[in-house]
């Protein structure tokens, strides 16, 4: 890891390194920020192996090279976490690997994530949400709180690019029939940030992004549970959930999944980004969650 002076002079983290996929291709990787310090904390603890899952994040292709680098407000780097995503990569490549007569031992097997226990009760420090809200540095820290609440007005979902992940725009707009006759048209666009997908054309897959807010005896804090972290928490994906109010299952203008939530007693590990540190900015990350009996 080295520091970087950006075009406007601010000091940052950046770290290139290497991944390889399930081809045996190399994809370059670029991290930067809080992801440069994550990765650089991770790796020297020297695991065994590293599954890397980098959400909201940038790529192109040049040259017939992958290159990937994370973003410095938007980014989120899952590192051997137990989630069906990496569980799944992992049992592929042990496959390739059986394939091709390959004899190594278990991937992961030392590092595999760490466990709910060790990670919740003995590895992260605990805090209440007076003391995280007024945190200055970066760190994770687990909080235990009773959701009470969603945001007025914000979406629990979003359509995202299926290929890179970034929120796509609609665009509307109306035309003119061709025969000249006095009728009009309806018709949409969708456009991606990145002009590579905007090129092959988009395809739409909807995303969870679960804002709560949780209580405890000191305060409220706002925590966001992005796509990974809330599918896990809610049992389905963001495409299951939207189908219900398409197929007209539901009139309410919350899943029961996600209203069900509110009064549930639940322990969070959260991310004090930089982000929020050097902006003031008080909705965390959520890593990893454990329910609390009731």
């Amino acid at each position: 890891m080295i520091d970087h002076t950006s075009r406007n002079d601010k000091l940052t983290k950046k770290m290139s390194l290497q991944l390889r996929d399930l081809e045996y291709l190399n994809v370059y990787v670029t991290f930067w920020g809080d992801c440069a310090v994550q990765m650089s904390k991770f790796i020297e603890n020297k695991p065994s192996d590293v599954f890397v899952i980098l959400q909201f994040g940038r790529y192109t292709f040049h040259e017939g090279k992958a290159y990937v680098s994370s973003s410095f407000q938007n980014s989120t780097l899952y590192l051997n976490e137990s989630i069906d995503e990496l569980i799944d990569f992992q049992k592929r490549l042990l496959e390739r690997k059986s394939d091709l007569g390959s004899s190594g031992r278990p991937l992961g097997s030392s590092q595999a994530g760490k466990s709910i226990h060790d990670d919740f009760l003995l590895e992260t420090e605990f805090k209440n949400i007076d003391e995280v809200n007024k945190i200055k540095q970066q760190k994770n820290v687990i909080v235990l709180g009773t959701i009470i609440s969603f945001p007025p007005g914000v979406e629990w979902y979003y359509n995202s690019c299926k290929d890179c992940m970034k929120k796509v725009t609609v665009l509307y707009f109306i035309s003119d029939d061709d025969d000249g006759l006095d009728l009009s048209e309806d018709k949409q666009t969708i456009r991606c940030i990145n002009d590579v997908c905007n090129e092959k054309g988009v395809s739409v897959v909807p995303r969870l992004k679960l804002q709560i807010r949780i209580q405890d005896g000191t305060g409220i804090a706002s925590l966001t549970l992005l796509d990974l972290v809330a599918r896990k928490l809610l049992g389905k994906s963001a495409q299951e959930l939207v189908d219900k109010f398409v197929d007209g299952e539901t009139d309410n203008l919350l899943p029961d999944e996600i209203s069900n939530l509110v009064g549930k007693k639940m322990a969070f590990k959260i991310e004090i980004s930089h982000f929020n540190v050097e902006n003031n900015y008080k909705s965390f990350t959520v890593k990893r969650f454990l329910m609390i009996p009731q």
